[in-house]
């Protein structure tokens, strides 16, 4: 998708890669030509992204940016890495963004007939560092019908006495074990599942793949809630 489109902070060119981990699973990833040609980088330097998080978060904005696109992806001219995010410069009219959808962190930055440029906010992950990228903040809501149902599904294996969620056995699918803990989400959290002001990245995949503090005080910050 981003093949010839997306830059460093350096200005050089990220092509897409893939690698094999210890578990024989192949992962892609969008690597910095510097790093491909085994050339010294600074430490400080971002050069290798995991192709599916950048991929996912730029397909995300596209479609919330300009929503009538029936392929959001052709107006996509490219994406460059900054210290404080990334740039996104898109082959679209000012008139046909729906700069309404932006973002309170994003920032239009260049906006004429025939070509405009958004600043996304990023938290970019460093090298060496656990590979997530997320946005910073998001705009609206947006339902994750298979959260929800992950959501209802938990609640529905509890029992009640007097109010309390009561637990009398342990569900037998290691799927409904899983998400039993999301029944014990603050519940400030769980009203904005069900009405989709989680954070722009935690989907249910992300979401199980998290250590959940107990104490509901630590649940927000811990899992990256705007």
């Amino acid at each position: 998708m981003l093949a010839g489109k997306l830059f460093d902070a350096a200005g050089e060119p990220m092509s897409p890669t893939t690698s094999r981990g210890k578990s024989g699973r192949s992962c892609r990833y969008y690597v910095s030509t510097s790093l491909q040609q085994g050339r010294e980088v600074g430490a400080d330097r971002l050069t290798r992204l995991p192709a599916v998080a950048i991929e996912r978060l730029i397909t995300g904005s596209l479609a919330r940016w300009h929503p009538e696109e029936c392929d959001p992806q052709s107006m996509l001219s490219t994406v460059r890495l900054e210290a404080s995010g990334i740039a996104v410069e898109l082959s679209v009219s000012r008139s046909k963004l729906l700069a309404s959808r932006l973002a309170v962190d994003e920032e239009l930055v260049i906006g004429d007939a025939q070509i405009c440029s958004i600043h996304l906010p990023l938290v970019l992950p460093m090298r060496g560092g656990k590979r997530q990228i997320t946005a910073t903040r998001r705009c609206g809501t947006s339902l994750d019908p298979t959260l929800i149902a992950a959501l209802r599904k938990a609640h529905a294996t509890l029992d009640r006495d007097r109010g309390r969620p009561i637990l009398t056995e342990a569900p037998i699918s290691p799927y409904d074990r899983r998400i039993l803990r999301l029944a014990f989400l603050a519940p400030d959290l769980q009203r904005d599942i069900l009405a989709g002001r989680q954070s722009a990245s935690l989907n249910l995949e992300n979401l199980m793949a998290r250590e959940i503090p107990l104490v509901w005080s630590d649940q927000r910050k811990s899992l990256g809630w705007p």
